[in-house]
Parts: C-alpha cells; structure tokens; sequence
C-alpha cells in the first residue's frame, strides 16, 4: 500500500536537498578557485620579476638586444626551470625540419655523415633511391669540399648542414676515393626516403632484423623486411634496437611501435600511457595473427624510450629473450605543442605501461644474458659480436628444445613418451590426437601378435624342428601330466581357410615360396592332414604355427632316406618326390583326418591370421 506525507515534510525535504547541492557546488568552486589563486600569484611573482629584470637590463645594457633571440631564450629558460629532463624548445626552422623527419622524408642528397679524424665527411652509408646513390657516391667515400668550402674540423658542421637545403637546389661536391679526387657536378638536393629497418641472414637461417629508428615509415619497412626473412626459410629471429633513442615524439612513435609488434604477437594489449592525473589512455591492441618464430631482441644502454618499450613487450608475451645491457630508462611519452609563431614546445606528458611488466621508467630494462661488448665487438657482424653470438646460441637452443618436444610425441605406431613429459602447450596441443591407454594396449598388443605370425612365417625348417626336438625332450623328461580334459567343440574350418593354411606349411617344409590358393577340392586336406597331427600331451591346445610344424617333421625323419633326401632337395628335384610320398600318406591322412578335432584346426587358423 502507498504511504502519504504531509507538505509540510515534502517541502523541508526539498528545501534538505537543494541546501546539499548548494554547499556542494560551493566547496568544489571554491577548491578551483583557491587552485586558480594560488597558480595567479605564482605566475604575478613569476611575472613581476620578469618585468623588474627586464627593465634593469633595458636601461642599463650598453649592447643591442635581439627581440628573437631573447624571447626563444626565455622559453628555453622556462622549460629547463621546470625539471623535465626531456622538455625541449624548438625554433620555427628547426620546427619545420622537424616534421620532414616524422615521415623520414628529409630534402638532403642521400647519405649518413660522420667526420673522419682529418676532419672530412665519411659517407657511412648511401640511401636507395638518392642523388648519392645515383652520382655513383659509395661507403668510406670522403667529402673533402663542397661548392666553394674546404671542409676541415673547424667547419664541419657548417659543411654537413650545406648538405640539407631546399627541394630542387644544386651543389658541387668534391669526392676522394683513395688518393684520387673527382669532382660530381649539379648534385640535386631532394626529399629521400631514409631507410629505419635493415635484415640480413645469418648462419644457421637466424633472420637479422636492424632498426634504426620508429618513425612513421618503420612499419612498412618493418613488415617488409621480416616477410623477406621468412619467405627464404628463416628459422629464428634477432631484433637489433641497439642504440636507438626515438627521434620522433607523442602518439608518432608510440604507433610505430605498436605497428610493429602487431606484426608479431598474437592478440591482446601491446602497451598504454598514463597521464598526470591517472587516466589511461592511448591503448594499443593487437589482433591475432602473430610470427612463431623464437625470437631474440639485442639492448644496450643507449636503447631508450619506445625502443624499450619494444624490447619488453617481446618479452611479456614471452616470444624471446633479451640479450645485452641494461636499457637507458625513459619510460614516459612526449607531447609536442606549437606555438602562434611557428616554433614549438615539447614536454612529457604520459608514462607508459607494458602489458603485464611495471614501467622501466628510470629503472630500465634489464636483459636476461647480460653480454658486454669488448673493444674488438664489431655490431652485426656474427664473428665479433658477443651480444649477436649469443642471442643466435639462444634462438639455437630454442629450435632445438622444439625439435625435441616434437619427437617425444607418440606416434601412431605406439610412442614410448607418455603425455606427461610435454611440456603443458605441447601437451594441450596434443591431447585431442593420442589415443587413450586401452586403445595402445589394444594396438601393442594386436602388433605383437601380428609380428609374432609373421616370424613364425618367416622360421626356417630347421630351426622349428630344433625347437619341437627340445620341447620333446623335455615333455619326456618330465612327469606325466594328467590328462587334459577335452576342449568344446568348435565350428569345423572352413575349406578355404584350411586349404591356405596347409600352403603355408607346404612351403615351410619344402623352403619355397607359398603358391596361390588353389580352388576349392577334395583332394585338398587329404594332401595336408598329415601336418595337423595330435601335438605332445604336455601342449597346451591352442599353440602357434611354429610348434604345430613339429610333430610334422619328426614324422619326416622317420621316413625312408628317399624320400628325406627329397624331402631336402630344390624345387626342381622334389616334384615327383612329392607325388610318390602324397600317394603313400594318403590313406593314412584320411583316417587321422577324421580323428583330428576341430578346434585345433580353428586354433591354427587363428594363429594365422
């Protein structure tokens, strides 16, 4: 039933609620607005002091101030005051350059600089598809002068900045090669594509997979690269990320990576950012297909950033292991923010988050084989890279212990692992497909009896009369046994059956070949019987073929030696042996014919098959 109140307790209780949401609205205003005052004050002082610097320096500098120059200074000033060790200022062109650099499309001739000890420019690597490459420029070619400038130690920079200019402008450069000078006239500047993944293949089909940067090009190189690896029968993995510190900033670098990796795990989170307040954001997710090769990522200490980050997600899916030195540590994301004027500010605005690992930030990322390079380590090359040397030993071992787990699986002929010693994938793997144990001791046992048919098939004449003497021997030695009591009639065989099986005896007996069934006849077990004779007492009634071959031969020896000797001879010289030995033994096989029981031809048949 409804209750009813009165109006006067409906209105206090109005007047209880609107009075709640008042005092509420008014401690969170006064809370920002306390917030607001407190960053008000702070940023007047900020400002007055400013001022007062500002007017001082005015009035009494004697020299002439740039109004340019001194406004990037103080940003400059302001983002280093704030103790972000990775908040920087960038000026309107280096601002400009910075963005050709997210796409890794620079306006340059096409090489990596380094100066040499005289102080020239060493081309350490030619771009594909550059005015270098295309100019005939090669590694350890030395830029001795461009244009109209000597290039020495003093003004190497000013020489390597002269190599970037706008799209479309020329140079001269002077290359020595050896001891000989050529000049390489009307050198184009233009936008290069500059190349962030390299592979190449090692010994033992392990894929080597470089990265130099994650910009905004690395995946497609990326999966480019690692689809040529596979496609010529790589069987393992190495990624090098050796010295990489990210170029690029904010969400550029963060996909790049997670690009990356989507290439080669399966699905699930590859890594998210937390920013000041707490929020997560900027999840990345991968999808299912996935690369299943063992795996192996090559750290240093100078690998920093998204780079790392690469290097522990590897890691948390457990796709392979880490190889080197503790990483640089810098676990956080930054966020560049431009300015009115063209120029821009950048500073960190999020921590990043492995999938299942704590952040490495300011703590690293630590390897699982710590490998130090020595004075002598050349990077990438097989012979003096320890850290390389042991990430393909490890990729080595891997294949091995999965090889291994593959030959201890049961094989459908009857295995002799058992399922326990897998390991749990392996065994989840194979669990729908090995039979249950009574279906293997049903099949063992059925594959003994068949082997055992096929032996006794295969015996020669002379080794089942041995072994029929030497149970004679024994059955005589030995007390007589009561007599068996008889068995059950069994179903008489049929002709067929009885007929291939006295085949069989006849070419034990004569060391040839059985021949083809022949057609049904009488004259069939009449020819044979004689071979299913009445074994010894101390037999049991069902034996094998080999033991019901005896009584046969010790029958044979007891003949004229006629016909042992026929017995004995080819199968040229034994046809009419035969004849004369089968007419004589007829009367006698129809009487024992009739006296033999069925079940000891049925046991026989039996045995056969």
């Amino acid at each position: 039933m409804s209750k009813k109140i009165s109006l006067g307790a409906a209105i206090a209780f109005t007047v209880i609620v609107i009075t709640a949401t008042i005092t509420m609205t008014w401690l969170f205003a006064r809370r920002s607005f306390d917030e607001t005052a407190y960053n008000l004050s702070e940023r007047e002082a900020m400002y007055s002091k400013l001022a007062e610097v500002d007017d001082y320096v005015r009035q009494n500098y004697t020299g002439a101030i740039g109004e340019g120059e001194l406004v990037n200074q103080l940003v400059t000033g302001y983002l280093n005051g704030t103790g972000d060790a990775y908040a920087r200022y960038y000026d309107a062109a280096a601002y400009a350059r910075l963005k050709q650099s997210y796409n890794d499309q620079r306006v340059q001739i096409g090489i990596v600089p380094r100066m040499d000890e005289s102080g020239y420019i060493v081309v350490d690597e030619v771009y594909p598809d550059s005015p270098a490459q295309a100019a005939g420029l090669q590694e350890g070619d030395l830029i001795v002068r461009i244009d109209e400038t000597d290039i020495t130690a003093e003004n190497y920079s000013e020489a390597v900045s002269m190599l970037y200019g706008a799209a479309g402008t020329k140079m001269n450069i002077v290359v020595r090669r050896g001891v000989e000078d050529s000049t390489l006239p009307d050198m184009t500047r233009r936008f290069v594509e500059v190349p962030s993944v390299y592979s190449s293949m090692l010994e033992n089909q392990i894929g080597l997979v470089v990265i130099k940067d994650f910009a905004d090009n690395t995946p497609d190189q990326f999966t480019k690269q690692v689809d040529r690896l596979i496609d010529e029968g790589a069987q393992g993995l190495v990624f090098d990320v050796r010295g990489v510190s990210i170029t690029s900033s904010g969400t550029s670098a963060l996909d790049s990576v997670a690009e990356a990796l989507d290439k080669l795990l399966p699905s699930g989170v590859l890594a998210s950012t937390v920013d000041k307040t707490g929020r997560v954001e900027n999840t990345k997710i991968s999808d299912a297909r996935e690369v299943t090769l063992p795996m192996a990522v090559l750290i240093n200490e100078k690998t920093s950033g998204e780079s790392e980050l690469f290097a522990a997600v590897i890691r948390d899916y457990n796709k392979g292991k880490l190889i080197g030195q503790k990483t640089a540590g810098k676990g956080t994301m930054q966020r560049i923010f431009p300015l009115t004027d063209g120029s821009a500010i950048e500073i960190t605005t999020a921590v990043y988050n492995p999938p299942t690992s704590p952040s490495f930030d300011g703590e690293g990322v630590r390897p699982d084989f710590e490998v130090k390079m020595n004075d002598d380590s050349m990077p990438g090359n097989l012979l003096t890279d320890p850290q390389l040397q042991k990430a393909v030993d490890s990729i080595i071992a891997t294949i091995r212990m999965n090889m291994t787990i593959i030959d201890l699986e049961p094989e459908e002929s009857g295995g002799t692992a058992s399922a326990t010693s897998l390991p749990d994938a392996a065994y989840a793997s194979s669990s729908e497909e090995e039979p249950s144990a009574a279906e293997s001791s049903e099949t063992a046992s059925s594959g003994e009896e068949s082997s055992a048919a096929e032996s006794s098939d295969m015996e020669e004449p002379r080794d089942v009369s041995g072994e029929a003497s030497s149970e004679e021997e024994e059955a005589s030695s030995s007390e007589p046994e009561p007599e068996a009591e008889p068995e059950p009639a069994r179903e008489p065989l049929d002709l067929t059956e009885f007929s291939a099986a006295i085949d069989l005896l006849a070419g034990l007996t004569f060391e040839v070949p059985a021949p083809p069934a022949p057609p049904v006849q009488s004259e069939a077990p009449a020819a044979s019987e004689p071979v299913v004779s009445e074994p010894p007492a101390s037999q049991p009634a069902e034996s094998q073929p080999a033991e019901s071959v005896a009584p046969a031969e010790s029958q044979a020896e007891s003949q004229p030696p006629a016909e042992s000797s026929g017995t004995e001879s080819g199968p040229e010289g034994s046809s009419s042996e035969e004849t004369a030995t089968s007419g004589e033994e007829e009367t006698e096989s129809s009487s024992e014919a009739s006296s033999a029981p069925p079940a000891r031809l049925g046991a026989f048949s039996s045995g056969r098959r």
